[in-house]
């Protein structure tokens, strides 16, 4: 808050300080008052695992991992993510392909397993979030502020 206060006064000009800083205030706390219970229901409602899922293949070999992958994905996404033992493979992705995953396995001639997991680890669903644009917010001003400053 610090911050978005201090861009607020950098960026208004003198006589709409005041407003500014109203303003970035009031934001914030509309968002935390909404924010913090509506995502705390959403979470306790969904939760990582109605989203992500991950399913184990028994029997099966990198061929028979990667055609299940291709025939299950549809619209979403699922990869092989992890080779834990020649004919265990698993299978990590959306929701979705993974449900159709367990259907395709049976095609291919392989036995599925969905996992209880809490997210969709080793997949792209897991990546981190895109990085900066290098765009850069201006600097406040640099003013002494305190006991011995004068200005408390």
């Amino acid at each position: 808050m610090p911050t978005a206060l201090a861009v607020s006064v950098a960026v208004a000009s003198p006589e709409r300080r005041g407003r500014a800083v109203a303003l970035v205030t009031s934001g914030l706390t509309v968002a935390t008052v909404i924010g913090v219970p509506l995502g705390n229901l959403v979470g306790s409602l969904l939760g990582w695992r109605a989203t992500f899922a991950m399913v184990a293949l028994i029997g099966a070999d990198e061929a028979q991992a990667n055609e299940v992958c291709a025939r299950a994905a549809g619209d979403g996404i699922l990869v092989p993510a992890n080779f834990n033992a020649p004919g265990q493979i698993v299978l990590s992705g959306s929701i979705d392909a993974c449900d159709r995953a367990i259907a395709v396995a049976g095609d291919v001639g392989v036995r599925a397993t969905k996992l209880q997991v809490a997210g969709a680890f080793h997949s792209p669903l897991m990546a981190p979030g895109p990085r900066s644009s290098g765009r850069r917010w201006p600097r406040a001003p640099s003013r002494p502020f305190g006991p011995r400053s004068g200005r408390m």
